[in-house]
């Protein structure tokens, strides 16, 4: 068999380890003889390798690279929107961010339709996907309508109309109905219509995810809920977003779990981790990658170069140059291209 490199693209979810990658993709990309192509979640490859670069699948379409242009596929492998555009990004809430050809539009981001329709003219030097019916766009800061002085955040809904338009120096997506916005220094959350329900008081803030919400106060890690309300500290440790009532933690160079209450329920014995995902966490012991349960038992054994979250009930990972799909019994279906 001749040599297979499967590569996700860097637009997967953050604040996950690189051994411990997380997507809902229905297919996978991959890359044969420098074209990339796509597995199904048994192996089998559903889309022959024909594009310089591609992506995981969000909202039924995958983006595309041919020829230095960005377009969309539909689960068929067709093009449901030609290669047409410099930059892009995936569909979120229906809607995708794009920057056009440079001789149209320069470096401006706009958004377009699942039918490939710029329905937000290119206009805004940076943005963020859509969630929630919102988006944060980045335009300069004008002053007297003639002098810029750097730059500013404010919201759009679907139609392009700015909903709120407060001028941030910073702004996040919205999740569980709230985004953070930093006012001035520090940082704040506001609620779709712009009111702020958290008042700033943080030096760094991140989506809420199940209700809570990582923030830093000085050099102070914790996590509020949706009241402001601090609900346990972790001091200088690193941390993620809870996933299905856990977040890993690193303590002392070492990843384990806390749950909603701030309590290490598995302890820092891993040297790499990924969130929960059906019940099941990526954790590395070495250079190798295992899962375990919710109780920090090891139920499919380390052995994997990486490996990625479940979904649907497998997790697609690598060994030895091989590529494949475990089961949570630890059975591994590996994926051919002959």
């Amino acid at each position: 068999m001749k040599s297979l490199l499967i590569s996700f693209v860097a637009a997967l979810v953050l604040c996950q380890p690189a051994s411990a990658q997380k997507t809902k993709s229905i297919y996978i990309p991959f890359a044969k003889e420098g074209k990339f192509g796509y597995f199904d979640r048994k192996g089998n490859v559903v889309i022959q390798p024909q594009f310089d670069v591609a992506l995981p699948f969000f909202e039924n379409l995958a983006l595309v690279q041919n020829d230095g242009l960005w377009g969309y596929i539909d689960t068929t492998g067709k093009y449901a929107i030609e290669p047409q555009f410099s930059d892009a990004d995936n569909f979120s809430g229906g809607f995708a961010r794009i920057r056009m050809s440079k001789v149209f539009s320069g470096q401006k981001w706009g958004f377009i339709n699942k039918r490939g329709e710029v329905v937000i003219e290119p206009e805004y030097i940076d943005a963020g996907s859509f969630y929630e019916g919102r988006a944060w766009v980045r335009s300069l800061r004008k002053f007297l309508w003639i002098i810029t002085i750097g730059t500013r955040f404010d919201y759009i809904d679907s139609t392009g109309n700015i909903v709120i338009e407060e001028g941030y120096n910073n702004a996040l997506s919205f999740s569980e109905g709230l985004a953070a916005v930093n006012t001035g220094r520090l940082w704040a959350y506001i609620d779709h219509a712009g009111t702020i329900k958290i008042p700033a008081q943080f030096d760094d803030a991140f989506a809420f995810t199940e209700g809570l919400a990582r923030v830093r106060k000085g050099v102070t890690w914790g996590y509020i809920d949706k009241s402001g309300t601090m609900l346990f500290t972790l001091g200088r440790d690193t941390s993620s977003n809870f996933s299905e009532g856990y977040a890993w933690v690193k303590r002392d160079g070492k990843f384990g779990f806390v749950n909603r209450k701030g309590e290490m329920v598995i302890p820092p014995s891993y040297d790499d981790a990924g969130g929960f995902s059906e019940g099941l966490a990526v954790v590395g012991v070495g250079a190798q990658y295992g899962y375990i349960d919710t109780k920090g038992q090891m139920v499919v054994q380390p052995q994997f170069d990486l490996a990625w979250d479940f979904y649907q009930g497998s997790a697609f990972v690598k060994l030895n140059n091989k590529y494949g799909f475990v089961d949570k019994e630890g059975i591994v279906i590996w994926c051919s291209v002959e």
